[in-house]
């Protein structure tokens, strides 16, 4: 999926059930035919995801789901 990334958050915190949760809140935009612009959402990327060095915010990326809709790459 080609999106443009807006923005990202660091995340590093322990649940409610204990498990320790770390990785990046990635906020893109694209194209949807059922919106009047573009679509904007939150993609959580964990920190087994490799984040290239070079994307920054404004670029677009390539982002790759499994079947689950689970992030598993982005690309430039």
């Amino acid at each position: 999926m080609k999106a443009i990334l807006r923005g990202k958050s660091e995340l590093s915190f322990t649940s409610q059930t204990g498990n320790h949760v770390e990785g990046t809140n990635l906020y893109i935009s694209f194209p949807d035919k059922n919106v009047n612009g573009e679509k904007c959402e939150r993609v959580f990327a964990s920190v087994e995801i490799s984040f290239p060095d070079n994307i920054k915010i404004g670029d677009t990326v390539n982002l790759f789901f499994n079947h689950k809709g689970k992030l598993e790459a982005i690309t430039k």
